[in-house]
C-alpha cells in the first residue's frame, strides 16, 4: 500500500494505547505507543522510497531520522542534522554545544560532515 505524503502523515498521528481488560484493577497507566506498520512510499517517478518499514516506539523515546535529501513537514524546511540533533534535547529545555552535537554524531557513527548537511 503507498500513500501520499498527507495520508503517511495521517497514519503516523495513530497511537495505539494498550487497553487492560476491564476485570482487573488498574495500578498504573497504560503504556502508550507510537507504531508504524509496514510504511511504504514510492518517489514520484515510481522508485521506492520505503519499503515496508515497521517501528514501535515507547512513551518518553526520542527518535530521529536521517536521510540524504531535504525534508519537509507541510512545506516547512526542518533545518540540518546539527538542527535537528538539537531538537529533541530543545523540548526538554536544554541547549546542546556545537562539540556535545558533534560528540552524538560520532556516537551514531556519522562523519562530523553531518553536522551542516540538510535533513
Amino acid at each position: 500500500m503507498y500513500y501520499t505524503g498527507t495520508e503517511a502523515h495521517e497514519h503516523l498521528l495513530v497511537v495505539d494505547v494498550e487497553d487492560p481488560s476491564s476485570d482487573q484493577e488498574i495500578t498504573q497507566q497504560p503504556l502508550r505507543k507510537f507504531r508504524i506498520r509496514d510504511l511504504r512510499k514510492e518517489s514520484d517517478a515510481g522508485d521506492p522510497i520505503s519499503n515496508g518499514i515497521s517501528v514501535e516506539i515507547s512513551k518518553g523515546v526520542i527518535v530521529g531520522i536521517i536521510g540524504p535529501r531535504l525534508i519537509s513537514f507541510y512545506g516547512t524546511e526542518l533545518g540540518t542534522v546539527a538542527d535537528n540533533i538539537r531538537y529533541g534535547p530543545q523540548l526538554r529545555g536544554q541547549k546542546l554545544s556545537d562539540e556535545e552535537v558533534y560528540k552524538l554524531l560520532k556516537l551514531a557513527d556519522l562523519d562530523s560532515s553531518f553536522y551542516s548537511k540538510t535533513g
